[in-house]
Protein backbone atom coordinates (compact mmCIF):
# COMPACT_ATOMS: atom_id res chain seq x y z
CA UNK A 1 0.00 0.00 0.00
CA UNK A 2 1.41 3.47 -1.05
CA UNK A 3 1.29 5.86 2.08
CA UNK A 4 -1.35 9.19 1.56
CA UNK A 5 1.25 11.28 2.44
CA UNK A 6 3.42 10.28 -0.58
CA UNK A 7 0.74 11.02 -3.35
CA UNK A 8 -0.28 14.11 -1.55
CA UNK A 9 3.36 15.23 -1.69
CA UNK A 10 3.48 14.77 -5.90
CA UNK A 11 0.49 16.15 -5.96
CA UNK A 12 1.76 19.37 -4.23
CA UNK A 13 4.76 19.24 -6.55
CA UNK A 14 2.59 18.96 -9.61
CA UNK A 15 1.83 22.86 -8.75
CA UNK A 16 5.50 23.94 -9.34
CA UNK A 17 7.27 21.08 -12.02
CA UNK A 18 5.54 19.24 -15.09
CA UNK A 19 6.41 16.77 -15.14
CA UNK A 20 6.72 15.63 -11.90
CA UNK A 21 10.46 13.23 -11.64
CA UNK A 22 10.86 10.69 -9.02
CA UNK A 23 13.12 8.44 -7.91
CA UNK A 24 13.31 5.15 -6.39
CA UNK A 25 16.04 3.50 -5.20
CA UNK A 26 16.52 0.79 -2.81
CA UNK A 27 18.82 -2.86 -3.28
CA UNK A 28 17.99 -5.81 -5.49
CA UNK A 29 14.85 -7.64 -4.59
CA UNK A 30 13.43 -4.79 -2.08
CA UNK A 31 10.66 -4.19 -4.14
CA UNK A 32 11.10 -1.54 -6.25
CA UNK A 33 9.05 -1.90 -9.13
CA UNK A 34 6.59 -2.99 -7.09
CA UNK A 35 6.29 -0.21 -5.30
CA UNK A 36 6.55 2.12 -8.31
CA UNK A 37 3.94 0.04 -10.71
CA UNK A 38 1.50 1.08 -7.35
CA UNK A 39 2.79 4.13 -7.15
CA UNK A 40 2.26 5.22 -10.81
CA UNK A 41 -1.10 3.64 -10.63
CA UNK A 42 -1.92 6.32 -8.36
CA UNK A 43 -0.85 9.65 -9.51
CA UNK A 44 -0.68 9.15 -13.50
CA UNK A 45 2.84 8.30 -13.75
CA UNK A 46 4.85 6.11 -15.97
CA UNK A 47 7.87 4.00 -14.84
CA UNK A 48 11.03 3.75 -16.60
CA UNK A 49 13.98 1.73 -14.98
CA UNK A 50 17.46 2.23 -15.08
CA UNK A 51 18.31 -1.29 -16.01
CA UNK A 52 17.79 -0.27 -19.29
CA UNK A 53 20.72 2.13 -19.00
CA UNK A 54 23.20 -0.39 -18.12
CA UNK A 55 25.99 -1.27 -20.65
CA UNK A 56 25.58 -4.11 -22.82
CA UNK A 57 26.85 -7.54 -21.46
CA UNK A 58 30.05 -7.67 -24.35
CA UNK A 59 30.55 -4.14 -23.21
CA UNK A 60 30.65 -4.97 -19.29
CA UNK A 61 32.83 -7.93 -20.03
CA UNK A 62 35.28 -5.84 -22.67
CA UNK A 63 35.87 -3.56 -19.16
CA UNK A 64 35.91 -6.31 -16.59
CA UNK A 65 33.11 -5.05 -15.40
CA UNK A 66 31.29 -8.58 -15.76
CA UNK A 67 31.34 -9.31 -12.02
CA UNK A 68 30.15 -5.15 -10.82
CA UNK A 69 26.98 -5.69 -13.28
CA UNK A 70 24.74 -3.07 -11.20
CA UNK A 71 27.31 -1.15 -9.34
CA UNK A 72 27.39 2.65 -10.30
CA UNK A 73 29.96 2.25 -12.88
CA UNK A 74 27.99 -0.32 -15.01
CA UNK A 75 25.31 2.32 -16.62
CA UNK A 76 25.76 4.62 -18.37
CA UNK A 77 25.08 7.57 -16.37
CA UNK A 78 24.99 10.34 -19.15
CA UNK A 79 22.49 8.79 -20.87
CA UNK A 80 20.25 8.50 -17.92
CA UNK A 81 20.83 12.20 -17.08
CA UNK A 82 20.19 13.26 -20.60
CA UNK A 83 16.86 11.68 -20.25
CA UNK A 84 15.81 13.14 -16.93
CA UNK A 85 16.73 16.76 -18.40
CA UNK A 86 14.94 15.84 -21.84
CA UNK A 87 11.90 14.82 -20.52
CA UNK A 88 11.35 18.22 -18.70
CA UNK A 89 10.91 19.54 -21.96
CA UNK A 90 9.97 16.22 -24.62
CA UNK A 91 6.86 14.53 -24.52
CA UNK A 92 7.69 11.66 -26.28
CA UNK A 93 11.39 10.30 -26.34
CA UNK A 94 12.14 7.93 -28.88
CA UNK A 95 15.15 5.24 -28.46
CA UNK A 96 14.78 4.84 -24.82
CA UNK A 97 16.38 1.66 -23.80
CA UNK A 98 15.23 -1.87 -22.15
CA UNK A 99 16.69 -4.18 -20.11
CA UNK A 100 15.30 -7.75 -20.63
CA UNK A 101 15.31 -9.97 -17.69
CA UNK A 102 14.95 -13.26 -19.38
CA UNK A 103 18.28 -12.57 -21.61
CA UNK A 104 19.82 -10.77 -18.93
CA UNK A 105 20.83 -8.01 -21.39
CA UNK A 106 19.49 -4.72 -22.67
CA UNK A 107 17.61 -4.72 -25.91
CA UNK A 108 18.91 -3.76 -28.59
CA UNK A 109 15.28 -2.44 -29.50
CA UNK A 110 14.76 0.82 -28.46
CA UNK A 111 11.34 1.65 -27.09
CA UNK A 112 9.39 4.67 -27.82
CA UNK A 113 8.59 6.75 -24.01
CA UNK A 114 5.40 8.46 -24.08
CA UNK A 115 5.91 11.13 -21.16
CA UNK A 116 2.60 11.44 -18.36
CA UNK A 117 2.32 13.86 -15.78
CA UNK A 118 4.64 12.11 -13.34
CA UNK A 119 7.87 10.12 -14.48
CA UNK A 120 8.87 7.54 -12.28
CA UNK A 121 12.23 6.51 -12.54
CA UNK A 122 13.53 3.18 -10.00
CA UNK A 123 16.63 1.22 -9.79
CA UNK A 124 19.40 0.57 -7.44
CA UNK A 125 21.38 3.98 -8.93
CA UNK A 126 18.59 5.54 -8.74
CA UNK A 127 19.36 7.71 -5.82
CA UNK A 128 23.49 8.14 -6.82
CA UNK A 129 24.54 12.17 -6.31
CA UNK A 130 24.63 12.27 -10.47
CA UNK A 131 21.09 10.99 -10.64
CA UNK A 132 19.34 12.16 -7.74
CA UNK A 133 19.88 15.82 -8.01
CA UNK A 134 17.61 16.29 -11.27
CA UNK A 135 14.19 14.26 -9.69
CA UNK A 136 11.96 16.29 -7.53
CA UNK A 137 11.43 13.30 -4.95
CA UNK A 138 13.56 10.85 -3.62
CA UNK A 139 12.43 8.16 -2.40
CA UNK A 140 14.80 4.79 -0.87
CA UNK A 141 13.03 1.74 0.15
CA UNK A 142 15.02 -0.43 2.86
CA UNK A 143 14.46 -3.88 4.56
CA UNK A 144 17.01 -6.44 6.06
CA UNK A 145 19.76 -7.88 3.72
CA UNK A 146 17.87 -11.31 5.17
CA UNK A 147 14.93 -10.72 3.63
CA UNK A 148 16.05 -9.34 0.30
CA UNK A 149 18.07 -12.53 -0.33
CA UNK A 150 14.77 -14.47 0.23
CA UNK A 151 12.91 -12.74 -2.03
CA UNK A 152 15.88 -12.65 -4.48
CA UNK A 153 16.27 -16.29 -4.01
CA UNK A 154 12.45 -17.10 -4.67
CA UNK A 155 13.74 -15.92 -8.51
CA UNK A 156 16.03 -19.01 -9.10
CA UNK A 157 14.30 -21.10 -12.12
CA UNK A 158 13.47 -17.92 -13.93
CA UNK A 159 14.90 -15.15 -15.92
CA UNK A 160 18.74 -15.30 -15.59
CA UNK A 161 18.89 -18.33 -13.81
CA UNK A 162 16.78 -20.63 -16.45
CA UNK A 163 20.64 -21.16 -17.87
CA UNK A 164 21.07 -23.59 -14.56
CA UNK A 165 17.77 -25.67 -15.35
CA UNK A 166 19.69 -28.98 -15.02
CA UNK A 167 20.60 -28.21 -11.24
CA UNK A 168 18.09 -29.14 -8.08
CA UNK A 169 16.38 -26.65 -6.06
CA UNK A 170 19.25 -26.71 -3.73
CA UNK A 171 21.80 -25.92 -5.92
CA UNK A 172 19.41 -22.78 -7.47
CA UNK A 173 19.28 -21.58 -3.93
CA UNK A 174 23.30 -22.14 -3.94
CA UNK A 175 23.70 -19.89 -7.01
CA UNK A 176 21.24 -17.60 -6.19
CA UNK A 177 23.08 -17.01 -2.83
CA UNK A 178 26.86 -17.25 -4.60
CA UNK A 179 25.46 -14.45 -7.29
CA UNK A 180 24.25 -12.47 -4.03
CA UNK A 181 27.25 -12.18 -2.31
CA UNK A 182 29.45 -11.94 -5.56
CA UNK A 183 27.84 -9.38 -6.83
CA UNK A 184 24.45 -8.03 -5.04
CA UNK A 185 25.52 -7.75 -1.42
CA UNK A 186 28.80 -6.15 -1.93
CA UNK A 187 26.99 -3.61 -4.15
CA UNK A 188 24.39 -2.45 -1.41
CA UNK A 189 27.12 -1.93 1.31
CA UNK A 190 29.49 -0.15 -1.22
CA UNK A 191 27.19 2.15 -2.93
CA UNK A 192 23.53 1.49 -2.86
CA UNK A 193 23.04 2.10 1.38
CA UNK A 194 24.97 4.96 0.86
CA UNK A 195 22.04 6.83 -1.39
CA UNK A 196 19.21 6.24 1.45
CA UNK A 197 21.58 9.87 2.96
CA UNK A 198 20.22 11.17 -0.59
CA UNK A 199 16.57 10.82 -0.12
CA UNK A 200 13.83 13.18 0.87
CA UNK A 201 11.26 9.70 1.83
CA UNK A 202 12.46 6.16 3.34
CA UNK A 203 10.48 3.68 3.49
CA UNK A 204 11.21 0.94 5.91
CA UNK A 205 9.77 -3.01 4.65
CA UNK A 206 9.21 -5.58 7.41
CA UNK A 207 6.82 -8.27 7.38
CA UNK A 208 3.81 -7.15 6.33
CA UNK A 209 4.76 -4.23 6.94
CA UNK A 210 5.64 -0.29 4.99
CA UNK A 211 6.76 2.22 7.84
CA UNK A 212 8.11 5.56 6.60
CA UNK A 213 10.60 6.28 8.65
CA UNK A 214 11.30 9.86 8.58
CA UNK A 215 7.93 11.16 9.24
CA UNK A 216 7.17 7.98 11.62
CA UNK A 217 4.17 6.98 10.01
CA UNK A 218 3.09 3.91 8.68
CA UNK A 219 1.04 1.97 6.28
CA UNK A 220 0.09 -1.53 5.95
CA UNK A 221 1.61 -2.94 2.98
Amino acid sequence: MIPASIVDRIESLRQTSTPVLVAIAGAVAVGKTTFAVELASKVDGVVVSTDGFLLPNDVLDEMGLTNEKGFPRSFDVDAIRWFLETVRTDETIDGLPRYSHNTFDVERSPEPFVRRSVVIIEGVNALQPNIADLVDLRIYIDASEADMFTEDARQSGVGFYTRFTDQTKEQLAGTARYVWDLINSPNLHRHIALTKANADIVIEKSGSHVVRIQSGESAAD
